[in-house]
């Protein structure tokens, strides 16, 4: 399959050599093969699907060979609310704790509860965008110095994922929005919503969708962030 010129099996086959990385860097037009597997035993295991670029020169045989690499691979947690609901943990500041926990009367002390009614109530919020851009490449925490208090609590895995999602893609950790929101409840956020007749902005339906990506391009020094929402 692979008897192009420059491509070889067995032990000692070399896929990429000096001149094709040298000649890589000239243009010239691209051919596209498809190969699903390779004789070479160690190539096999490792790569069973991969694409391989020949390009050449006019008027001349093809001269180089590149592997590009096609991963898509998803790994599905199904009945997400079916499996245990672990121990989580939330850091609150001190100064908020006072009204932290008068919020938190109104549902029985259930701290489960409350940030799922945050998560629905601000959703609008969140899914619209309205959460402060990144300022870091690394995920950005809470600010020193403010004598967080540890609180454990059992919520159900489908709002912590949610909770994580949107943390993911603002470059937040899930204590830094948690309070975020809780801000919001504080200063009666919810109350203008509904004043403005936009609390129930965004559904929650069964094809709600909140879909999390990063786009790292090394040779440009460009790293961003995003996310998607589907309704």
């Amino acid at each position: 399959m692979l008897a192009k010129k420059g491509l070889r099996s067995g032990p000692g086959s070399h896929l990429l050599s000096k001149n094709c990385i040298h000649n890589f860097l000239t243009p010239a037009p691209l051919v596209v093969s498809f190969v699903e597997s390779i004789p070479s035993t160690y190539c096999r295991k490792i790569l069973p699907k991969f694409l391989i670029f020949s390009a050449q020169k006019e008027f001349s045989k093809p001269s180089i060979c590149m592997i590009i690499f096609r991963n898509k691979n998803k790994y599905l947690l199904d009945k997400i609310e079916a499996r245990n609901h672990t121990v989580s943990t939330l850091l609150i500041p001190m100064e908020l704790n006072g009204d932290f926990q008068s919020l938190l009367e109104k549902y029985q002390g259930d701290l489960s509860i409350y940030l799922r009614s945050l998560l629905k109530r601000f959703r609008i919020i969140t899914h619209s965008g309205l959460i402060p851009e990144p300022i870091k490449v690394k995920t950005e925490y809470q600010e020193k110095d403010q004598d967080l208090i540890r609180f454990n609590f059992r919520p159900t895995n489908a709002d912590w994922v949610e909770l994580g999602e949107l943390a993911l893609a603002f470059g937040k950790s899930r204590c830094w929005l948690f309070v975020y929101l809780l801000k919001l409840d504080i200063a009666g956020m919810s109350r203008l919503l509904r004043k403005a007749k936009l609390s129930f902005g965004v559904p929650t339906l069964p094809s709600l969708e909140l879909k999390i990506f990063w786009t790292l391009q090394r040779v440009r020094e460009n790293f961003t962030r995003g996310y998607h929402v589907k309704v």
